[in-house]
């Protein structure tokens, strides 16, 4: 649990997973300007999450998409945001 708790334990990779649940895929330059952080810093979080099976991503051109592999972590999303209260992220 602990494992899978860290993977989405940042509170911009909770941003990019929201911005995910919403769109369904999304493009690294789509997510960076929806997070509002570098693209560096963007596919650091990209690659963590998916290294952990959270995020698949695809390659189209020149381009990656990303989407929620583990849909499992919406619903565990889901029970911290009624825990956290009006707190949110």
């Amino acid at each position: 649990m602990a494992f899978a708790l860290k993977s989405i334990a940042h509170r911009d990779r909770l941003k990019i997973l929201m911005l995910l649940a919403c769109r369904k895929e999304l493009s690294v330059s789509e997510l960076q300007k929806g997070v509002g952080l570098t693209q560096s810093m963007t596919s650091q979080h990209l690659l963590a999450m998916k290294a952990r099976g959270v995020l698949l991503s695809e390659k189209r051109d020149n381009r990656v998409f990303y989407s929620i592999r583990n849909k499992n972590v919406l619903k565990v999303m889901a029970c911290m945001k009624k825990c956290a209260g009006k707190e949110g992220i």
